[in-house]
Order: structure tokens, then sequence, then C-alpha cells
């Protein structure tokens, strides 16, 4: 996980080259990790840190209650809660159980990162040395036990994976070592979101009675509930970047078949602040729709045959071969920049399309033979015309990027010369400087982390992972520039994709300018929503404000169906835009009709409604429902015009229209809107995100929407020249207005949530 610093610390050195111990101090822990922390803490993070710990010193009546710390993916949780730890410790807790992702590589990072960070606090037989702490994991201590005289002296941090041997080896250490059950113990429940909590129902029968079927709390979390059940005094802190299932737990105790269950529902959050380096949905999501920042190149589209291709199926390997072909010139690049500051640079990618293994090794077959490709075109006196023109194509979006980022003032660094580039590429295949690895166990993991960093080790210049899901939680994959992701279920859970997004954390900026993202527009339409909705629940907490779940639909939902079944979910805020996308039209014989239906209702409508200075009117919600039905029948969806994926955005439209105007007594302001010459997409293919003006529509539209939404009624002239049918259509655009009420909107609700 990236630790909090400021930008202008980058490159600065550590306060000491040896781990300072602090001494006279009431909080001697807290403050030496402050003293060896390689950046240091800003306000605002140890305002969190302050608060969280006073929290968890709570002696009120739901004290047992957890907390939690609440995060971005890859945003500086870890050394968040390290401190949190330290503050606890220093302030009377005795022991610390730390429950990490049941893998061994994230148990394994956990240990040593602790290890290097507590070590100016390693027992020592020096009697006036002050605070020691002890590190240990739970399967060493199911060995070796305790020695209760030492635990009295000594702050004992114990690392448990979240896995059945690991917690039994915990329960008994705690019943065999009866001493423990009496100390303060703080439990930190890292990635909270799995595995500690599932329900299963299952069917009991016993002699004489019928059947019946029993919920249970499933085993994981039935043995962190036993755990929590042996101890006298013990507060709970949770830490996860993706919290859904935890804000839908019963709040306060409950009991199932006979047993009681500890509450797992938050009394209380603490947001981790986002350091200035960090990279994560806003740069994805937001920024990317700025055609001036540098962002805006991150994300290129890629077909379902191409992931088709990569799961085993018929497809074509063009895509691969670009994105592949991209990000060498990116390594590239980098090299070269770096190299002028003494450095040599590595670079990473990573291929996770699909979750079974049987799949891992046919892709990395088709990146090998793609490598392999490369290398003997490099080999030879001189590259062929058709791929030196998809390496200057590649090198030419990468100049794009970085002039727009050099614009923005974010980097100083230029892009070498095409011929350089390739120089540079051509090296790295000369000296073997690659390699392709497949990643899907524990034990891949580890042979390739880096003890001291717990990052993925990266041996070479260019550095393929394929596989990836083993690499979702936790671990950190060092200057990944190059993001290829293709998993694509019926229904996408919230916590398990934003997890995968690996791309995020802290990022050199320099990276950035070379980093693209590889995903198919399905995908990035459920991460765009997914991030809209972190953002919106991230609001709602800052503000204590109650988060509104409304319903669930078939293929979003927001963690799995044994923990909560919530899908489909947008986030409803004030004064946002909403529109169709990806949208094409019949053609003229075949909507004509409509469109003129649609012109002769809105000519009655507007001379009715006398219209103001910027053209609104205000109308019935049933009518302009009417209205949107019409315009949602002239729209085509097929793969040959690659926009099946949008089908249901005009019908998540309506229901949101309806949504918003139950607090505006049914009106809506409409503004009707003619001679509009919009392309379908942008240049780079991607589908334009622009049917209105952000002057003379948006502006308006903006100032009218307080009380009441605004639907603006785009009237375009389809023209072929611009990727349409050559016939006009309407393109609505509604903007909620400034009283919408918080809420996270689904476009379809079942009437009985689990």
């Amino acid at each position: 996980m990236a630790k909090s610093y400021s930008r202008k610390s980058i490159g600065a050195s550590s306060p000491s080259a040896k781990t300072a111990r602090v001494k006279k101090s009431a909080t001697p822990i807290y403050d030496a990790l402050q003293a060896n922390a390689k950046y240091p803490l800003t306000a605002d993070k140890r305002k969190c840190i302050d608060d969280t710990v006073r929290q968890l010193l709570d002696n009120g009546p739901h004290a047992e209650d957890p907390g939690l710390l609440l995060g971005c993916v890859q945003g500086g949780k870890t050394d968040t809660y390290e401190y949190i730890i330290a503050g606890c410790l220093d302030r009377g807790f005795d022991v610390v159980v730390l429950l990490t992702k049941g893998t061994n590589a994230l148990a394994s990072q956990t240990r040593s990162r602790f290890e290097k960070d507590f070590a100016a606090f390693k027992p020592s037989d020096n009697l006036t040395q002050g605070a020691t702490v002890e590190i240990h994991d739970i399967m060493a201590l199911r060995k070796i036990g305790l020695v209760e005289a030492n635990v009295n002296k000594t702050k004992t941090i114990i690392v448990c994976k979240k896995e059945h041997n690991n917690l039994n080896a915990l329960i008994k250490l705690f019943k065999d070592y009866r001493f423990l059950k009496g100390k303060k113990v703080l439990i930190i429940d890292d990635e909270a979101d799995y595995a500690s909590r599932s329900y299963k129902t299952i069917k009991v029968t016993k002699k004489g009675q019928a059947a019946k079927r029993v919920t249970h709390v499933a085993k994981i979390g039935e043995q962190i509930n036993d755990f929590r059940k042996l101890l006298k005094y013990h507060r709970l802190l949770l830490v996860t970047a993706t919290p859904y299932n935890l804000f839908l737990q019963p709040d306060g105790s409950l009991i199932l078949d006979g047993k009681s269950i500890k509450s797992l529902r938050p009394r209380f959050v603490s947001i981790v602040p986002m350091h200035d380096q960090y990279i994560g949905g806003k740069q994805y999501f937001v920024d990317s729709d700025d055609p001036q920042s540098m962002y805006s190149n991150l994300h290129l589209p890629i077909d379902q045959d191409t992931i088709n291709l990569l799961s085993g199926g018929q497809g074509n390997d063009e895509e691969i071969r670009f994105a592949i072909g991209q990000y060498l010139m990116g390594t590239a690049i980098r090299r070269i920049q770096q190299r002028a500051d003494g450095k040599d640079y590595k670079s990473s990618l990573v291929i996770h399309v699909q979750i079974k293994k049987v799949y891992h090794q046919g892709q990395a077959d088709i990146v090998n033979d793609i490598i392999r490709d490369f290398s003997a075109h490099f080999a030879g006196k001189s590259l062929p015309q058709d791929v030196e023109q998809m390496l200057k194509q590649a090198y030419d979006d990468f100049t794009e990027s970085n002039k727009k980022a050099r614009n923005q003032k974010l980097i100083n660094v230029r892009v070498p010369t095409f011929k350089a580039v390739l120089n540079e590429v051509s090296a790295i295949f000369a000296n073997g400087n690659y390699c392709v690895r497949v990643v899907n166990s524990d034990n891949d993991v580890n042979a390739l982390l880096d003890p001291g960093t717990g990052e993925l080790k990266l041996d070479a210049a260019v550095n393929i992972f394929v596989g990836g899901n083993i690499l979702d939680r936790g671990i950190t994959i060092k200057n990944l520039i190059s993001f290829i992701y293709g998993r694509s279920p019926k229904t996408f859970q919230q916590d398990t994709v934003s997890q995968h997004q690996r791309m995020f954390g802290a990022r050199p900026l320099e990276d950035m300018a070379v980093t693209r993202f590889y995903t198919p527009p399905l995908i990035y339409c459920r991460l765009k929503t997914i991030y809209g909705l972190d953002e919106y629940l991230r609001e709602q907490l800052a503000n204590d404000s109650p988060v509104q779940i409304l319903g669930t639909s078939s293929n979003m939902r927001p963690c799995a169906g044994s923990k909560v079944m919530v899908s489909d979910i947008i986030a409803v805020k004030e004064q946002t835009r909403y529109f169709p996308r990806g949208v094409q039209t019949g053609g003229a014989r075949t909507i004509g009709k409509t469109v003129r239906d649609i012109d002769a209702q809105l000519d009655a409508a507007f001379k009715a409604g006398s219209p103001d200075a910027n053209g609104f009117i205000e109308m019935k919600v049933d009518d302009v429902i009417g209205i949107l039905e019409k315009i949602k029948s002239t729209y085509v969806y097929g793969s040959q015009h690659k926009n099946t994926d949008y089908k249901l955005e005009p019908e998540a439209q309506i229901a949101l229209l309806k949504h918003c105007c139950k607090a505006s007594g049914g009106k809506v302001w409409v503004a009707r809107r003619t001679g509009r010459n919009a392309s379908r997409t942008k240049q780079n293919g991607v589908f334009t995100n622009a049917p209105d003006n952000g002057t003379s529509d948006l502006v308006p539209a903006r100032a009218k929407a307080i009380d009441k939404p605004v639907v603006m009624l785009i009237r375009q002239e389809g023209k072929q020249a611009n990727g349409w049918r050559d016939t006009p259509f309407y393109w609505p655009v509604l903007l909620t207005p400034m009283t919408t009420q918080s809420a996270l909107f689904a476009t379809t609700v079942k009437d009985n949530l689990p």
C-alpha cells in the first residue's frame, strides 16, 4: 500500500539511515514511526489517525461494535492503520491481532512490512530499552507458544490469515494461554469485506420432524465471531476500500440458529485522506472526459473478440499485438527518460481476463508468440512496414498525452525521438531483457515478491504478468503502465471489480503519460459507474448522511449475493448529466415518421408553453417520458454498431427521470435544440460524450435545474459523414436538479431482499 506524502518530498531521503527511537514521550511507538517515516504525515492524515484511536478507546455500550477505516484501492490504508496500531499500543492495548486476506503472499508481505516498520522496537536485553514490540505469525506461535512474562513486558502483534487452520490456531492459542483473554486486544481486520462475514442457508432434517432451512454465518466469519467472544476486552477496526456489505449488515448483534453473532456493522467511519500522488478513479473516469487532459488518452477500448481470444475462443490478436507493441514503446520511452537520471527503469503489464487457471497458459502462449514475432522483426535489418506503422501509431499516442501533460504543467520530460525509442526496444530484445510469467497461485506470488517491499519483483525491463486474479487485494505492482482487463461476468460485483484495479495507487505522472488501460466499453462503463458509487458513498459518509439503497437488478451488485443482494446501481447526484451513450439510429424510412411526430408534439408544446429567454418550458413528466419512449424506439443496437453494451441506457434515463420527479410535483423543465451536428465517435474511436453544448446548453440548464429536473432534447442532423444514418434524430440529455435526494438508484428493484 502506498504511503502518504507530499509531491514536494519525492526523492527525499528518510530522516535517518538507521531506525530512530523516541525517548521521553507519552507515545513513543507512534512518535518513532513518524520519526522513521519516509514521508511526513499530513495534517489530514494525522487527524484521521487520532480520531480513530480516540474512538477505539471509547468504553461506551457499543464499544465492541467495529469501526471502519475506509480508504481507496492502493490508497495508503496499511500505512494509516500502522499508525493507529502504534497509537493504541501507546495508550494501553497489549495485543494486536492483524487479520489478513487468506493468502500466503499477503500474510508474508504484511509481516515483512511490520517487522521493518517496527524495527526500532525489536526486544533486546537492554533493561533501559523502553517500549518493545514483537511480531509473530500465528502458525509459528502454534508450534512455539508464548511466555506470559514476555507478553506482560512486550507489546505483541500477531499476523493471522483469514483461513480456517490459521483461525483455529488463533482461537486455540487464546484458549491454551488463558492470560491472553484478559489482555486488551485490538483486532485489525484488513480487507474486512473479504470472507469476514457471509451467510449460508442449509437444509436440516431431524428425526420425526419436517426438514427446515437454517441460516448460519459461513466458516471464516463464525471463527472470527468465536474469537471475539473469547476476549474480555477487545476493539475491532475493519479496513477496506470496498465496504458495501459491511454497511448492509444487521445493526447490532443477532441470533442465528440459537447462536449469538456479534455486530459487524461499523459504529464509526474514518476516511483515509488521499495523498497527492494517488492515481485512481478521478483520473481514469472523470479527468479522462476532458479532451485537454493527458488522462483522456488513458483508456483504449478493445473488442469483445479480443477477450474471446484470450478466453480460449476464436478471435483476432490484432489489438493484443498493438497493446504489447505500445507497452514496449512506453517502456522504452521511460527507460530513456530515467536513464538521464541514472536509473534503470523497469515496467510491468498485467493481463487479467479469466479467473480459471486453465486459460492462463493459453494467454501466455499468445503473448509469447507476439513477443517472439516482435523480437524477430527487431533482429532484422529493418522493421516490416505494417509493424513500423503500428509502433508509430503507438508512439504518436504517447506524444499526444505527453504534450497535454506538459501543457497542464504536470511533467517536464519530453518524448525521445521515434528512432531512439525503436533503438531502445531493439536493445531490450537484443539483451533478452524481458519476461512473461503466469501468476495464478500463492506460490507463484510468493516467489515473485520482494521481501523488503512486498511488491512484485521486476526482474527485467519488460515484465508481463498473465493471470491476475491472485494479484487483486493488497499486492502492489510497481510501474504498471499497461493493463489489459477483460473480466466480464454476467453480474458485476463492485467490491471484486474495484479490487482488480491494480493500476490505481501512487504513480509518477511521467509514467501516466505512457500508461494505457485496455478494456471493452461495457467494462469501462461499469467501472465508471462503480467509481461514481464509491465517490457518492464517501461524500455521504464525510457529511454524516445516511446511505439509501433503492433496489437490485441483473448485472451489477455491490458484493456477493451471500452478503447482500443489490445490483445495477447508479449514483444519483445533484446537477449531473445523464444521456444514452453509443447510440445509433434506424434509417430514414424506419424512424422518419417517429421523429416528425416528436417534432409536431414539441411544436405544440412550445407554442402553448411560452418559452423563457433560454428556450425552456415546463412540461408534465408523463408527457416527457412519452417523448423519451419515442426517442428510444428510434435507436438501434447490435455488434455491427459496437453499442450492444449500451442498450439499457435509455431505459435507465427514463427511470432516473421518474425518480427525480418524485419531489418536483411531476414537473420537468424542457428545452429543444435543433441543427446540431455532433459526430458519433471521437478521433480515437471512442463514442462522443457531448450531445449538448457546454456553454449554450449546459450553463442555462444548470440555472434551471434547481427544484425540477431538466431534459434537453437535442435534435441532431445525423449526417453520414459524422457516423450516422443520414436522417435527423433526437439525443436527450437529463440534468438532475439541485434538490435531488442523494441516493443509490437502480433501474429495477426486487421486492424482497435477503
